[in-house]
This record gives C-alpha cells, sequence and structure tokens, in this order.
C-alpha cells in the first residue's frame, strides 16, 4: 500500500513535468507561429527553443522584420535574438546546418553586410564599431559575434564593453602576451582602433610578433598625439 507521502510526491512529480511539457509546448508553438508569419521553416528557427521560455517568447511577440531591407529575414531575427538573450543574461547558440560541416564539426563562415549592420544597430552602438567589426578577420568576426554579451554593462557603456572584448580577442589572436594586451589598452581610443584594424603580422621576420606590434603602436600614438 502506497503512503500518503509517496502519493503525494508522485502528485507533484506528475505536476512539475506536466508544467515542464506545458511551457515546452507554448514556447514551440509561438516559435512554430512566428515562422509561419516569417515564411520560414520550424527547423530554420530551431536556435530559438534553445533559450530559456520567457525569452523565446518575448523574441517571438516583438520581433519586427518590417527594416529587412534586402529580404535576409532569418539573418535579422538571429541578429535581434542574439541581443535579447544577451540583455536577458543567456547566450544564443546558433545551431544552423551552414555554421557546421557535413561531419558536425564548426567552422567559420562569412555574415553580411546586413548582418552586421543588424549586430551593431541592436546594440545600440555606432559607424565606429561597425568598421571596426568589418576590418576582423573572418574567424574573429565570427567569434566576436557569437560569443559577445552587452548583459553585464551596468552603466549602459556598451561600446567600451565591445571595445574591450574586441581587444582582448584580437591581442590573443596573434599570440601576444598580456603586456601588449595593457599597452594597446593604454593608447588613446583612435590608435587603438587603427592599430587592430591596419596591423599586419604577416611581414615580421624573426617571428617576433609581439615586437612588431609594440613598435606599431608607438609609431600609431606618435601621429595621433
Amino acid at each position: 500500500m502506497a503512503r500518503d507521502g509517496d502519493v503525494l510526491g508522485g502528485k507533484l512529480s506528475k505536476s512539475l513535468d506536466e508544467l515542464v511539457d506545458s511551457e515546452f509546448i507554448e514556447g514551440s508553438e509561438a516559435c512554430t507561429r512566428l515562422a509561419a508569419r516569417l515564411g520560414v521553416t520550424n527547423s530554420d528557427i530551431d536556435f530559438l527553443r534553445e533559450l530559456p521560455l520567457r525569452v523565446q517568447e518575448s523574441i517571438c511577440k516583438n520581433f519586427d522584420a518590417s527594416g529587412t531591407k534586402d529580404g535576409d529575414t532569418l539573418s535579422r531575427l538571429k541578429a535581434y535574438s542574439r541581443v535579447v538573450a544577451a540583455r536577458n543574461g543567456v547566450r544564443l547558440h546558433e545551431s544552423s546546418s551552414r555554421l557546421r560541416s557535413n561531419h558536425g564539426s564548426s567552422r567559420s563562415r562569412a555574415y553580411s553586410g546586413n548582418e552586421l549592420r543588424s549586430f551593431v544597430k541592436d546594440l545600440g552602438m555606432d559607424s565606429t564599431a561597425l568598421e571596426l567589426l568589418e576590418s576582423l578577420d573572418q574567424d574573429l568576426q565570427e567569434e566576436v559575434m557569437e560569443r559577445f554579451d552587452a548583459h553585464g554593462t551596468k552603466d549602459g557603456q556598451v561600446w567600451q564593453r565591445f571595445l574591450a572584448f574586441v581587444r582582448g580577442l584580437w591581442v590573443r589572436r596573434l599570440g601576444a602576451g598580456p603586456d601588449i594586451s595593457g599597452a594597446l589598452k593604454e593608447k588613446s581610443e583612435a590608435a587603438q582602433l587603427e592599430v587592430m584594424m591596419r596591423f599586419d603580422p604577416s611581414g615580421t621576420k624573426d617571428g617576433n610578433v609581439s615586437a612588431r606590434l609594440m613598435r606599431f603602436m608607438d609609431l600609431v600614438e606618435d601621429r595621433k598625439s
């Protein structure tokens, strides 16, 4: 004979399961309706289903495709979803097949100009951020687009957080140490931007990229002062 606690526990467990199932269904239905409204398939927006229900609902309810000038609604949705997810303290994990090879391994992809512009605009940044983003190598550009999180910006200075994030990735990608990162951070903002957009490590004959970068930073700063 079942004890009262077992019965109660079973009822609670069932109720919780039903609640989770109902929330999943509601989220799925919202995504399905959005897909129908945008004229895309359910699989095209699978990346939304990885998000918490409240974030899914917010995106599905508030996304406006009317400003999509080039007709690439899906790219605009992804850029918008990325920003909404960041504001809610979560990260959007895009599982689109075009981000992976046939064997499932990740590969870099080229973002369109409209995707880059939407990303910058949705974060409230200006053409300076767009120029910096456009100047990055494709794989680094992708990493910025996928990983930058503006949610922790308490003072509203998204641009400063973005600049620091890009600077850190850019320096590490060159294999330079923290001393180089600190030296670049101390330069004027204009000098930092010019260094990241113009420095070419391919001309380093002895392999000492850090030394070449340091000299280049000093030259740019002198020219800007």
